[in-house]
């Protein structure tokens, strides 16, 4: 598997949110939402999901279909709260078992939180939109320490 660092989650408009740990796969993450976020109370219900985008980087402005990658990715819910700037924050992990990158590069990670309803259809969260950029490079040769 390729190795894989560098991941930066950006909330969109705003926050940027920084795993501590280098990223091997399966892909963790965690997402840092604070405790006013109207999806911050559907967590302890288990009610949220991500959907995951991952995308090439062009130099188009667009990301072409045929270079889209569609990962499943469930959730856990972090015991702790952290406190940021004097606020509480939730920290939740997003587990990707399916990394799907096959060819090293740059790439975009785009996530959309969503929500279950009590009939049990799903909606988008908006705005809750988080991005970030994955730089895969090729594996070196030799021994692995």
């Amino acid at each position: 598997m390729p190795e894989i660092y560098g991941l930066l989650v950006k909330e969109r408009p705003g926050r940027e949110m920084r795993p501590n740990q280098t990223l091997t796969p399966p892909l963790r993450m965690q997402l840092k939402l604070d405790k006013t976020n109207e999806i911050w109370r559907h967590y302890y219900k288990d009610r949220v999901r991500a959907r995951v985008k991952l995308q090439t980087y062009g130099k188009a402005p667009h990301f072409p279909k045929d270079k889209t990658e569609h990962l499943a990715g469930t959730r856990k819910v972090m015991g702790q709260n952290f406190q940021h700037h004097g606020e509480t924050h939730q920290s939740v992990e997003f587990v990707f078992d399916d990394l799907a990158i096959k060819e090293p590069g740059y790439y975009e990670l785009v996530i959309q939180l969503e929500r279950q309803h009590s009939d049990k259809t799903w909606s988008p969260v908006p705005p809750k939109t988080y991005s970030g950029g994955i730089f895969v490079k090729k594996p070196k040769d030799g021994n692995k320490h």
